[in-house]
């Protein structure tokens, strides 16, 4: 949208720079989508005077708002020309800065408050009396209730009381864009740098989406508390704004590079420099050997840190590459070829029941599921081709990759 959109009469740029969090608006711009409103809506829909925002202080202001570049190039006239995704984004970007200088939407309220023995209960009721710029930005409106005209003192009769339970939540989890929010709230990173920050927690696996949700994974929460335990002055979140605000000034010449990365500098080596001299305790606490032998050489095992979290590992690497999870989980199945009680292990074709006796007994078998085929009544086991997982049926040809229901 911003490099340029081939249309009939050229390739065309639809949207102004958009790495940028100002609200500056230039006066032609401010012009233009002021005379569209009163020629589109009418002048009872255009504010008295050009509504201008205040940037925030940390605001990359050396470019406009995120807006079109014309507002004469309406969305439906270039839908023919624009991915789905590329109309959604233009159009969000067109009326948004439309709504910017339409009028507020205006309300009437009710409020009725009824007293029985010392008890005041509350009703409210709202009705939209004039949209403004939801004229543009449709709003999920809720249902208006009507509250019929009362006077004071009328008796109201009682029907029914109801009672709700309410439980203390935690903060939700953070998705992508809140915590973007969260970053920008708090004055750290930039446009530019945001889509940088979240892609580097994924690309380390520091984190995980799990139904639109971010997690924090076993190496997360390992890097996280090394860094705290070590650099803790240095994470918070003041720091890291303070920094920011320095290279601002940096920026725009307020202040000498050299000065603000000195100053930053010294403390930051001295620590890194205390962190490398203490490496061999630091990996102790939350690496080392375990009471255990390496099935293959006979060598002691260790606990050793990788993409997918903690893993044993035979101290002999890499002469012995032996490996295997450290998570155990028993199942009610015994191995058939040497009577042990088999364990889920996980691969890169996701878990499995093996023998824990292995490499001395190589029994493996897949996981069966508590379903039955739709078709046959067979049993189901897991299967992943390609990081889909899928159930198979050991019985008849039946494949799905939705699990099916339980059985009865």
């Amino acid at each position: 949208l911003y490099e340029g959109i081939d249309l009939p009469e050229g390739r065309m740029g639809l949207i102004t720079y958009m790495r940028t969090d100002s609200t500056r608006v230039s006066d032609k711009a401010l012009k233009e989508v002021r005379q569209a409103v009163s020629r589109i809506y009418g002048k009872d829909y255009l504010t008295p005077k050009p509504r201008k925002f205040k940037d925030r202080a940390t605001a990359q202001a050396a470019h406009e708002a995120i807006r079109p570049t014309s507002i004469k190039r309406k969305p439906k006239e270039l839908k023919d020309f624009l991915s789905d995704d590329q109309f959604r984004v233009y159009s969000m970007i067109y009326y948004r800065f439309l709504a910017s200088q339409m009028a507020d939407a205006e309300y009437e309220y009710k409020e009725v408050l009824i007293e029985k023995k010392g008890f005041v209960f509350r009703a409210l009721a709202s009705r939209l009396r004039f949209d403004g710029y939801q004229k543009v930005l449709k709003k999920d409106m809720t249902e208006e209730i009507e509250i019929p005209a009362l006077e004071v003192s009328d008796a109201v009769k009682f029907i029914k009381a109801m009672y709700e339970k309410k439980e203390t939540k935690p903060p939700p989890r953070y998705s992508e864009a809140t915590l973007i929010k969260k970053l920008e709230q708090n004055g750290i990173g930039r446009p530019s740098t945001y889509a940088k920050i979240i892609s580097t927690i994924f690309q380390r696996k520091y984190v995980q989406r799990k139904k639109k949700v971010l997690f924090p994974t076993e190496l997360g929460e390992t890097v996280n508390s090394i860094l705290m335990q070590h650099f803790a002055d240095i994470l918070t979140i003041s720091y890291t704004a303070q920094i920011e605000a320095e290279l601002d000034k940096v920026e725009s010449n307020k202040k000498d590079w050299q000065d603000v990365v000195e100053r930053f500098y010294q403390p930051l080596i001295e620590q890194v420099e205390d962190c490398k001299d203490n490496f061999e305790n630091l990996k102790s606490q939350f690496l080392g050997k375990v009471e255990k032998k390496c099935p293959l050489c006979g060598r002691a095992m260790v606990i050793r840190m990788g993409r997918f979290g903690k893993f044993f590992a035979c101290s002999g690497f890499p002469k012995c590459r032996y490996t295997e999870s450290t998570d155990y989980e028993e199942v009610g199945k015994t191995c058939p070829k040497c009577g042990t009680k088999l364990i889920i292990r996980y691969g890169k074709r996701g878990r499995f029941l093996s023998c824990p006796r292995y490499p001395e007994c190589r029994h493996t078998e897949p996981v069966e599921i508590d379903a039955l085929c739709p078709e046959c009544g067979g049993k189901l086991i897991e299967q992943t081709y390609h990081n889909v997982l899928y159930y198979r049926c050991k019985s008849c040809n039946f494949k799905t990759d939705r699990r099916p229901d339980t059985a009865e």
